[in-house]
């Protein structure tokens, strides 16, 4: 995808939110160990954690309020990203 965009990987950081975690009830849970790992794939990709975000009953999408909290977090690691590279 980059080379289609001709984009470098190192100045489009990619952000990869969890699913819901196995402590807030989530079902696919297991596939955060990946999204966790995903560094050793793509080194420009940054995890961001769902850990207490609120889930709905069907145990795979957040709520209202999960998906605040996650995109507070996304612009949270995106501000951070930010700053390093300025810092650079």
């Amino acid at each position: 995808m980059l080379a289609e965009l001709n984009l470098k990987a190192e100045d489009c950081p990619l952000l990869v939110g969890e699913l819901m975690t196995q402590e807030d009830g989530g079902c696919c849970y297991h596939h955060n160990a990946i999204i966790d790992d995903i560094r050793t794939t793509i080194p420009t990709a940054h995890p961001v954690s769902s850990l207490g975000c609120p889930g709905r009953p069907d145990r795979l999408h957040f709520t209202a309020e999960g998906y605040r909290i996650l995109g507070r977090r996304y612009a949270e690691a995106m501000l951070s990203i930010q700053y390093r590279t300025l810092r650079k």
